[in-house]
């Protein structure tokens, strides 16, 4: 019907015989069925509440449990395999010995991607470097854009709650050629290292340099109301006072297969007037973008800006955020996710990478600063 509706489903109220589920891993899942309590696009994963039991496929058919993960198991049965494993189970984070980072380490290293469930949204963990977990995302169609998240911790806002394995026998005759697999992804090579370092804040201040005027921590965890990292749990926090300076910077190497800047940013201002307080983006200690702070450029909600290095590539150089403020009615911006992108990268446009619909005025341009 449409994304979130509640509504029956169209061959229930109009009486047609539902269709016979082949090719579409989602079918098997239970995804977007009203008769399995599911609002459209929407797939339901159970674990036993509070303990760290293993919730098994056998159990949630007993317990008549419509879920995600028992889907998996029968889809690939249906298309030849043998199943030897299924299961959900809490992760360690969520309750005390509950799925940890080195089993997920231990099935990477076996060739089993692990399927995890986040609070509000599902991905594939199929790497990892150190507690830092390699995933792959739905709402990210750009193979180039090789989201991260810290195990146990937060993606976009949605904190890491359980995961659900399906292990399939090894020694089994692959299914015949015109017969279809889910795409799951084996280990791969890490993504190719980022040109910036801690590029996401999650190591903190470390490789960025902070000043304030007003002697503010610039890097950390607090955020004002209930506003929510785009990923992790650190952002950079500019601004937030009167008569206040805030920067951050870092030196680093942008090699030719890169050319875009690109970062997630919040602007909250409570001036009416544009003109007073500002954002500015400096390369090499010259501004080369900027935005007016105010309340009619205020964020509804994370966006994503865009800027074109491609004049400094192969170059070093400084990348500074600067905010500064007058002396009557503070201005913030808050940033997070600063990274490079890899040359003919074609960005996701900001409402599918956030998922969301970007409401009128989230968006700035970033223009050259008149004179």
């Amino acid at each position: 019907m449409s994304y979130g509706s509640q509504a029956p489903d169209p061959y229930i109220t109009n009486g047609w015989p539902e269709h016979t589920f082949a090719e579409a891993v989602g079918d098997f899942m239970y995804t977007s069925q009203s008769k399995h309590s599911n609002n459209d696009g929407s797939t339901s994963f159970y674990n036993y509440d509070g303990i760290p039991d293993k919730l098994t496929c056998e159990d949630m058919v007993s317990y008549g449990y419509s879920d995600g993960t028992l889907g998996r198991k029968t889809y690939y049965e249906s298309r030849g395999y043998q199943v030897t494993e299924c299961y959900n189970q809490l992760t360690d984070n969520k309750v005390a010995g509950g799925f940890s980072l080195a089993q997920f380490k231990q099935e990477i290293d076996a060739g089993r991607p692990v399927f995890i469930s986040l609070v509000g949204h599902s991905v594939v963990g199929y790497g990892y470097d150190g507690n830092t977990i390699y995933i792959r995302d739905t709402w990210i169609s750009d193979p180039n854009e090789r989201p991260t998240m810290q195990w146990g911790g937060f993606y976009q806002g949605m904190e890491m709650r359980s995961i659900g394995m399906v292990k399939l026998a090894k020694n089994i005759t692959p299914p015949k050629p015109n017969q279809m697999s889910f795409p799951m992804i084996i280990k791969n090579k890490p993504p190719a290292p980022q040109p910036i370092q801690n590029w996401n804040f999650e190591q903190g201040p470390a490789h960025w340099n902070e000043y304030s005027s007003n002697g503010y921590s610039i890097i950390g965890t607090d955020l004002p109301g209930n506003l929510k990292p785009t990923s992790g749990k650190y952002v950079a926090w500019l601004g937030g006072a009167d008569n206040e300076i805030s920067q951050i910077s870092q030196t680093f190497y942008i090699p030719p297969s890169y050319q875009d800047l690109a970062f997630n940013y919040f602007f909250a201002s409570g001036e009416t007037d544009c003109g007073h307080d500002y954002f500015f983006i400096k390369i090499n200690g010259s501004q080369v973008g900027y935005a007016n702070l105010c309340t009619s450029n205020n964020s509804s909600k994370w966006a994503t800006a865009r800027y074109s290095l491609k004049a400094f590539q192969g170059q070093t150089v400084q990348l500074t955020f600067e905010v500064t403020t007058n002396s009557s009615v503070n201005s913030n911006v808050l940033i997070d996710d600063v990274r490079m992108l890899l040359v003919g990268t074609q960005m996701i446009n900001e409402e599918d990478f956030l998922n969301e619909p970007i409401a009128p005025g989230d968006l700035f341009e970033i223009k050259s600063r008149p004179n």
